[in-house]
């Protein structure tokens, strides 16, 4: 029991090290856009929603990742322990689905704001916008 509170703790203290050190990345992630002089429009309001997600992706990914890479730590520590083989076949089961179901969200809300606004592709039918922007 004992060992349990000492992993919460460095859980703790690693979680509030992390969101200190991005403290300076979201503050300059300029997620609210400049609406002007006219005040703020629609546009201005998908740019928010988009702007939003993105964000949370780009959070969303890196946290999965230190998941991974947990779970195989904790798949390589295990020295034949089926418990903990199985506790770090759970959290790679349950990192992969959140991670599908982040980045499907992500995908669903970017689908539903190139419908909503009249982005004009050009000459590029292959590629969607919002995907675009995230990817490129």
């Amino acid at each position: 029991m004992k060992l349990l509170k000492l992993h919460k703790n460095k859980i703790l203290i690693l979680f509030f090290g992390i969101f200190f050190l991005a403290i300076p990345v979201i503050s300059s992630a300029q997620i609210v856009p400049d609406c002007g002089p006219g005040g703020c429009g629609w546009d201005d309001l998908v740019q928010l929603a988009k702007n939003s997600i993105n964000f949370l992706i780009w959070i969303a990914i890196p946290i999965s990742a230190l998941m991974f890479a947990w779970a195989g730590f904790l798949y390589i520590s295990a020295g034949g322990s089926q418990d903990k083989i199985k506790q770090a076949h759970s959290l790679f089961l349950n990192v992969g689905i959140g991670l599908v179901i982040v980045l499907g969200a992500w995908l669903i809300v970017s689908l539903i704001l190139f419908a909503l606004t009249d982005i004009d592709l050009g000459d590029a039918p292959a590629r969607i916008h919002p995907v675009y922007d995230v990817l490129s």
